[in-house]
């Protein structure tokens, strides 16, 4: 079976270095095709794909630090509702945020499970 996601990218080069854009694609898309998913990666840079593209943050992040000027943003909706977030790549540095609804603050507005869970009367 597999979990689809619908992952989009960008890829922000410094002043200068703009050419390193189609460098990173070409060179993502040759990793991608080893595994029969390159087709997906022109997709990805297109207009965003829907796949089952389980190892491309690792294929980023070993590409990355190759590409010091670029800054690379990942982005993912899964078919779960709560699996949404986002990876950033420029060199070596690395980040990932993920979508966390924050605990709502009226404690007029709590389930009764919230109240137990916080100890609120």
């Amino acid at each position: 079976m597999g979990y689809y996601t619908a992952y989009g990218i960008s890829v922000d080069a410094d002043h200068g270095f703009e050419h390193q854009e189609d460098e990173f694609h070409n060179e993502l898309k040759s990793v991608a095709e080893k595994w029969n998913y390159g087709d997906e990666i022109d997709e990805l840079f297109e207009y965003g794909v829907y796949a089952k593209l389980y190892d491309l943050s690792g294929w980023i992040s070993e590409l990355a630090p190759k590409y010091p000027h670029l800054l690379i943003q990942l982005s993912g909706d899964g078919e779960e509702s709560d699996d949404m977030w986002e990876e950033r790549w420029k060199g070596v540095d690395h980040e990932i945020q993920k979508a966390v609804i924050p605990p709502f603050t009226n404690s007029n507005l709590l389930t009764e499970a919230e109240r137990i869970n916080r100890n609120i009367q």
